[in-house]
């Protein structure tokens, strides 16, 4: 049990120095009123069924989170709002029924500079970000690290004189069917 949690503990780290932020807050915190973002439900996940081939194939790596394969990106999902000096923001929440954590996986992810990405909660208690230009790979891909809740939401604020406009593309996000901020109940001895 050690040897799993010990493993989680690795990846959340991975991600979080692989992901470097500066600390800015998202332009739609500080508006009056609330923008209405679009929702993309995603497929219902057999827990049941994650857990029990788990069980079965223990000598494997531990698994915490089912993959959904998508193609969600700025032209096909979410919604642009234009603000009055020129500055664009774009949004888009992500849902999937019961998991514990939702992080992503991109397949692109090209800001301007000056742009900022980010990721948080409905309840805005926890925000990932500020990503921008300094985020980009070569490969162009880029990963999040998880967001508990069953809900996340996606926003990119980008400056109304930006050089160009900024792609993001999700290939995959991640229902987490087991609970990697530890939250669940435990019993006497575990690790």
């Amino acid at each position: 049990m050690l040897i799993r949690y010990s493993y989680i503990f690795c990846i959340l780290i991975t991600f979080g120095f692989n992901q470097v932020a500066h600390e800015s807050t998202p332009k739609s915190f500080q508006l009056e009123t609330s923008l209405a973002i679009p929702v993309v439900q995603l497929d219902a996940v057999d827990v049941g069924r994650l857990l029990s081939e788990d069980e079965m194939e223990r000598e494997k790596p531990y698994r915490f989170g089912f993959g959904h394969d998508v193609n969600l990106n700025m032209e096909n999902s979410g919604e642009w709002t234009v603000m009055a000096d020129g500055s664009r923001i774009w949004q888009l929440q992500i849902q999937s029924l019961g998991a514990h954590s939702i992080n992503i996986i991109y397949d692109l992810f090209s800001l301007p500079p000056d742009a900022e990405f980010f990721l948080y909660t409905p309840d805005r208690a926890m925000v990932l970000g500020a990503f921008s230009d300094f985020n980009h790979k070569p490969h162009g891909g880029f990963s999040t690290s998880p967001l508990p809740n069953d809900v996340t939401i996606l926003e990119y604020n980008e400056p109304g004189d930006a050089p160009f406009t900024g792609q993001i593309s999700l290939e995959s996000v991640i229902h987490g069917y087991r609970d990697v901020f530890f939250h669940e109940e435990r019993d006497y001895g575990d690790s």
